[in-house]
């Protein structure tokens, strides 16, 4: 029996991974280990850096270009509207308080808001006999 499993294809395929992979990590190991290593993915890193500041900053000029706003501008842009909202939020928060005080029966600004009656009417059909 034993015999049969040593020679299943299976078994054979599992133990050449098995190496495979224990070689490739003791080169790994060895390789990442070393200073030059260290030092070429540190510069590897610095370059992806520069290359995506470069590709940004290029993009930035070609949007502009063409008259599109850039991600920044759009943040920014966003950022303004949020604090303009503050602001228009703050504004109606004192204006109710504000209304309290003038006319106490009024609770809410909308039940004090009065709508101008309807008065425009449909045109009419005309003939054209």
């Amino acid at each position: 029996m034993s015999k049969q499993s040593s020679n299943d294809p299976t078994d054979i395929w599992r133990s050449l991974i098995s190496q495979w992979e224990q070689n490739v990590d003791k080169f790994a190991n060895t390789m990442m280990g070393t200073d030059e290593f260290s030092k070429s993915a540190n510069l590897a890193t610095q370059v992806q850096l520069k290359i995506q500041s470069a590709i940004s900053e290029q993009m930035t000029k070609q949007l502009s270009l063409m008259n599109i706003p850039s991600k920044e501008d759009v943040a920014q842009l966003g950022l303004r509207l949020q604090n303009i909202d503050d602001r228009m939020r703050r504004m109606e928060e004192t204006l109710i308080q504000l209304s309290k005080h003038i006319d106490p029966a009024a609770t809410s600004h909308t039940k004090s808001v009065k709508m101008p009656p309807r008065t425009k009417k449909a045109p009419r059909k005309q003939d054209t006999d």
